[in-house]
């Protein structure tokens, strides 16, 4: 911190200065100033952190340098000393937002005091800041990867909130919004692209999304990702005002064409720049973004596998509503969060309200249906053995009985009906749930006991969360929260709590001495010990020893 102190008395400013062992308050720098204007020179020459100044001064009092130092600089500290108890120099001091307002002669203690608490306050603003310019940063340097994430969220499915969707985008700084008629263009990295090296391929997906951003700039945006398959996936919006209404055949037809003219174009600087072949589907059909992507992805995909192939250097438009796919599969098994992840994490609240999902859509659709009964039953039936697996356990031997549904032979349909089937997974789902719940707990219990044992043996020394987290290796937050969540009360007060029963313990002992008992349980001194045990008990420890 940096103190600028202002005064027309030569010998305050001085004393101040010099008497004073400002280090110690968290002030590096001290400067004088014996004049308002004099300050004013020095805050625009040095970056003053505290101000503290007179009120009465010639040319320039107090409240008026305070007021010219706002129009520097707003986060400049400022103090005010006056002789006069005057009650309009306070209600100004207020008005001007001063950190503090001393009377003089001033009392040295006052003042230090006060320089400490606004140096913590300066610290803690600092803190802040700081934070903020590094997830500021962060978020810039990582904003092509969020970017990328957020459109594999839409492409997947993941319900996204028209509000929370257009605030991400703005906040990515992407030139696209929820209303936007956007349609899709899906690269695909021809075969000899395909056996590169990770980071050779990377890079070369790098350079063709930047040559893609290139040559469709004058008349597109671009929003692109890699999707599960590897293809480059982009969502390709107007870059004028035709972008908020939707677009006529004529005028659709007009995009097409460009649209091929750049797509050829990119294909051409890919094979002489990078020398590389890529494969382009275009889905020339112009959809609002918040409402339709998901079918515009499943109609590139499926003209992907239809129209391309094994082709390279192949360019095609699906243009067709029918070329849409009519996907009559369970979605909600596969849309994300799916069953598996929700269960790894542990968040068996979200993986029942899947599990009632799923059947509110076989109820809906396909209730007489057999097969999707039986893609049902085996999609969750190998969850939960791959989540029984990965905590040591064979599925069968946690779920009983339920069993044997998983032994039919192929030919045989494990269940006739929908409630069956809904029986037997809830059932499982509960079996399961409780059984790998207390495998987790026990790990904890022993972590809870180990900490007990801890306390006990080290009552003379340090008992200090600190230590106790240092002895169990766990991070001092997590494991106070997490003590008070298995036994109900702090660590604190089960230090307190163990010290005490053990006070209580050497004391029916008459000829143990205080002082000694105080020593014994880490109290520095027996007063101290003598205090904390009368709040405890409500009397002495010598009160105590004389009722036995």
């Amino acid at each position: 911190m940096q103190l600028l102190i202002v005064d027309d008395h030569p010998a305050q400013v001085d004393s101040m200065a010099q008497t004073i062992p400002w280090c110690d308050y968290g002030v590096k720098a001290v400067y004088k100033a014996y004049s308002a204007k004099e300050a004013l020179e020095t805050i625009r020459a040095q970056s003053i952190d505290i101000l503290i100044t007179d009120i009465r001064m010639p040319d320039m009092n107090g409240l008026e340098l305070i007021q010219s130092v706002r129009s520097i600089s707003e986060k400049i500290r400022c103090v005010l000393m006056s002789g006069y108890s005057d009650f309009e120099y306070a209600k100004q001091a207020i008005q001007f937002k001063t950190a503090g307002y001393l009377m003089k002669p001033v009392d040295t203690g006052e003042l230090t005091a006060l320089i400490e608490q606004i140096c913590g306050e300066l610290r803690e603003e600092w803190n802040v800041k700081e934070v903020y310019h590094n997830a500021m940063y962060t978020l810039r340097e990582n904003i092509p990867f969020l970017r990328s994430q957020l459109l594999m969220d839409l492409l997947q499915g993941r319900e996204i909130a028209r509000p929370v969707l257009c605030k991400k985008m703005r906040a990515l700084e992407l030139p696209f919004d929820c209303e936007d008629y956007v349609c899709m263009m899906v690269i695909r990295m021809d075969e000899e692209s395909a056996v590169e090296d990770e980071v050779k391929l990377s890079l070369l997906e790098y350079a063709i999304t930047n040559m893609a951003e290139e040559v469709f700039r004058e008349t597109f945006h671009l929003w692109h990702c890699k999707d599960i398959n590897g293809h480059l996936v982009f969502l390709v919006s107007l870059n004028h005002e035709q972008l908020q209404k939707p677009l006529h055949e004529q005028t659709n037809e007009q995009y097409r064409l460009q649209l091929a003219a750049d797509i050829g174009e990119l294909q051409k600087k890919t094979r002489t720049y990078l020398k590389r072949k890529i494969s382009v589907l275009l889905v020339n059909r112009w959809v609002r973004l918040s409402e339709q992507v998901v079918p515009l992805y499943h109609c590139a995909i499926a003209g992907i596998r239809k129209h391309i192939g094994s082709e390279q250097q192949f360019f095609a438009v699906v243009t067709d509503d029918a070329e849409t796919i009519r996907i009559g599969s369970l979605h909600s098994l596969y849309e994300p969060p799916m069953l598996l992840h929700l269960l790894e994490i542990g968040r068996w609240d979200m993986a029942e309200d899947r599990l009632e999902l799923v059947f509110k859509e076989l109820d809906a659709k396909w209730r007489e249906s057999p097969e999707y009964l039986s893609e049902a039953f085996f999609f969750i039936a190998g969850t939960f053995m791959h989540i029984s697996h990965k905590n040591g356990r064979q599925l069968q031997n946690m779920i009983g009985h339920y069993g044997k549904k998983l032994q039919q032979n192929r030919s045989f349909r494990p269940f006739h009906s929908l409630a069956q089937l809904r029986e037997w997974v809830f059932d499982v789902f509960a079996l399961l749930q409780n059984d790998l719940q207390k495998q987790q707990k026990d790990p904890k219990l022993t972590v809870v006991e180990r900490i007990q044992a801890y306390i006990e043996q080290h009552m003379d020394g340090d008992a200090s969360l600190q230590a106790i987290a240092d002895h169990v290796a766990l991070h001092p937050a997590y494991l106070s929260k997490m003590y008070k969540v298995e036994t109900g009360i702090g660590i604190s007060d089960y230090v307190m709590k163990v010290k005490m029963e053990k006070a209580v313990e050497l004391l029916r002992n008459k000829h143990e001495k205080i002082y000694n008992i105080a020593s014994q349980l880490g109290y520095q001194t027996p007063h101290y010990f003598i205090r904390v045990f009368k709040k405890y008990y409500g009397v002495t420890p010598q009160e105590f020893k004389l009722s036995q």
